[in-house]
């Protein structure tokens, strides 16, 4: 996936992967879903995607919800409200890497 991004940057293939394979592997989503977050006109409908979008496993459930709200918080938020959440989500990268690590 990261190979077709790099190579092609085809981001109606990726959009197309993204609604017609919703029951897929979450890991593979993720990364579509960090992909097309890139791009502003993509946001609205990655959030709709991710509100229904449900697993069986809440660690993957906790990860689609904060791209929820990460999503959610760029879309119309002042500049110091973006730099606190990218401060939060560094730190939350930090603690997770920490976790995996021990």
């Amino acid at each position: 996936m990261r190979f077709a991004a790099e190579a092609e940057c085809d981001i109606e293939g990726f959009e197309n992967y993204m609604t017609h394979s919703r029951k897929q592997d979450p890991e593979e989503m993720i990364e579509v879903i960090r992909f097309l977050g890139i791009f502003k006109s993509q946001r609205t409908k990655i959030t709709i995607i991710l509100s229904k979008y449900k697993t069986n496993i809440p660690y993957y459930d906790f990860q689609f919800y904060l791209l929820q709200r990460v999503f959610q918080c760029y879309t119309e938020t002042p500049p110091a409200y973006i730099k606190q959440l990218d401060d939060l989500h560094r730190s939350y990268l930090v603690c997770l890497s920490l976790f995996w690590n021990c």
